[in-house]
């Protein structure tokens, strides 16, 4: 890899860390050759976390009102139904395992709220 700014990696490193710019550099890595491709330069990973980050910056708000909208529709047409506890049901899941899974979860988030 090809770094043509000491200081800037450095820079880089301290803002956004090692460990979540390493990810980014997979895609430009030959794991067969055990070295970056070639050509490859230090400001390319840059530039795929700047486009991720610009990308997330887009899609992230638009997800969030997707989540939330779905959401208030599911609690709507439970709470239909008269039950404000059905989630509760385990008769209602067909996948029992992560019904329970999610139950413990949500005890274990709630036991942590408590405490905090």
């Amino acid at each position: 890899m090809k770094i043509t700014s000491q200081e800037d990696v450095e820079k880089a490193l301290k803002s956004i860390g090692f460990y979540r710019l390493r990810g980014y550099s997979f895609q430009l890595y030959d794991n067969a050759a055990k070295k970056y491709v070639s050509g490859t330069k230090f400001e390319d990973i840059i530039k795929l976390y700047q486009f991720d980050q610009e990308l997330s910056a887009l899609v992230f708000p638009m997800i969030s009102k997707i989540e939330v909208a779905l959401r208030v529709r599911l609690v709507e047409a439970l709470l239909i139904h008269g039950e404000p506890l059905v989630l509760q049901d385990s008769s209602i899941f067909r996948e029992k395992k992560r019904y329970w899974q999610n139950m413990a979860t949500v005890a274990s988030e709630i036991a942590r709220s408590i405490l905090i």
